[in-house]
């Protein structure tokens, strides 16, 4: 990034932010994470901190299993007391202080996500969970269908969907390309993107989601397109006969082939 600035990630991003100000990860945990909240920007401020927006989506191809619990606990019930709460932190060394009991949890739906601001109260549930991130009534305003990036009838040979888009943080994609087809996709911005599903090839870089990873073992299913590569379109060949290939797609902040689709649907 320092060597290539704005020639990778664009100069819009350079030179609002002199880095790449998102990263995506997985988490597969058996159980339920507890009940925690990430500062809003004033409050991280305060120690030198950036605030940490968030979201989920939970890929069909990594959850063969629920696990223990495939909810999600969001906020405080309303009409909950804050003598209540106030009760349930100061028994925090006791063992389960039951502040989820003041919570409500929603069941965690494959192919679907949520966008999680900070200073909201979250316990993620027990899916293998692709979570993008930046380094009132929740579920209206934060729950996250799939969204089509183009009408159907422009995408011949693959879907592609918004999976995260909700956050002026980041955003996400999901690109499915069919069996023994050829595509050329274009996107407004830099991302970085996952394989989760088959293989082929990245204009001439082998795809592939891998089936076993060893420690130290290398892989081909993590990529970085620079803007230049990604706005003038990059060939991804789907090399199977049968199974689709699917990637989960990343993006940094203010994407504009996001802004021009919330103007058009008014999301």
């Amino acid at each position: 990034m320092e060597e290539l600035k704005g020639d990778l990630i664009g100069d819009r991003i350079w030179g609002e932010y002199g880095k790449w100000p998102m990263f995506s990860k997985f988490f597969d945990n058996q159980g339920p994470l507890p009940h925690h909240v990430h500062h809003r920007e004033e409050h991280a401020a305060q120690v030198g901190e950036m605030s940490k927006p968030e979201a989920y989506y939970f890929p069909r191809q990594l959850n063969s299993h629920g696990g223990d619990f495939p909810y999600t606990f969001f906020g405080i019930n309303p009409g909950t007391a804050p003598e209540e709460v106030k009760r349930s932190l100061a028994d925090f060394n006791k063992g389960d202080n039951g502040i989820t009991n003041l919570s409500r949890a929603y069941r965690l739906v494959l192919g679907t996500g949520w966008n999680v601001p900070p200073g909201v109260l979250h316990a993620p549930g027990s899916l293998c969970t692709y979570e993008p991130q930046a380094a009132s009534d929740f579920f209206e305003h934060n729950f996250m269908a799939p969204m089509a990036a183009a009408p159907e009838g422009e995408m011949e040979g693959y879907e592609e969907n918004w999976i995260c888009y909700k956050s002026d943080a980041f955003s996400a994609k999901e690109l499915r390309v069919m069996p023994a087809r050829s595509v050329v996709i274009r996107d407004a911005a830099a991302y970085g993107l996952c394989v989760i599903q088959g293989h082929g090839r990245l204009e001439e870089w082998a795809l592939e989601s891998p089936t076993l990873i060893r420690f130290g073992g290398l892989t081909n299913d993590e990529y970085f397109v620079g803007e230049g590569a990604a706005t003038a379109g990059v060939r991804v060949t789907n090399e199977s006969g049968c199974e689709e290939l699917v990637m989960l797609k990343h993006f940094g902040p203010g994407n504009p082939d996001l802004a021009d689709r919330r103007v058009n649907s008014r999301v």
